[in-house]
Formats: structure tokens, sequence, C-alpha cells
């Protein structure tokens, strides 16, 4: 499994884990649950990541080139996650 695909997949899982969060905590920030942002984010952060790894093979493109962009791109999404979160 590529590492897009598993990068997805964790923020899938991340999205569980923040919904249930913001079932158990009931905190409001300007009116909305706190964990709403962190969730939108986890979900649209995962669905990219998931479309760009389904045509990540048919990227034209060196393997080394491919491997180095997407190693770039799921840092960076992580990265932004953690600020986020």
């Amino acid at each position: 499994m590529n590492l897009l695909r598993r990068t997805a997949i964790a923020h899938a899982v991340l999205f569980v884990l923040l919904a249930v969060l913001a079932l158990v905590d009931d905190t409001q920030i300007t009116g909305l649950n706190r964990w709403v942002k962190p969730m939108k984010f986890a979900a649209s952060i995962a669905i990219y990541l998931g479309s760009m790894a389904f045509f990540w093979p048919v990227a034209v493109a060196s393997g080394r080139a491919k491997d180095r962009a997407a190693r770039v791109l799921a840092g960076t999404l992580i990265f932004e996650m953690l600020i986020i979160a």
C-alpha cells in the first residue's frame, strides 16, 4: 500500500475519532462544536489523498519523482492537520 493511500486511511480514521470526540465534548466556539472544523479538514484531506492515490499510477513522471512528490504531499497535509487539530 503506498504512502498516499495509507495517509488517506489515517485521515479517515482521524475523522471517526474526532467525531467521537465531538459527541463526548460539547464545548462550543461561536455556536459550533470545536471538533467540527478538524473533522471537515480530516474528511477533505482523506478524500483528496484517496483521489490522488487512485490516479497516482498514471502520473507522467519518474518513479523517484513520484515518490518524492508523494512524501512532500503527505508530509505537508499531516503537518496541516496537526496545526488545525
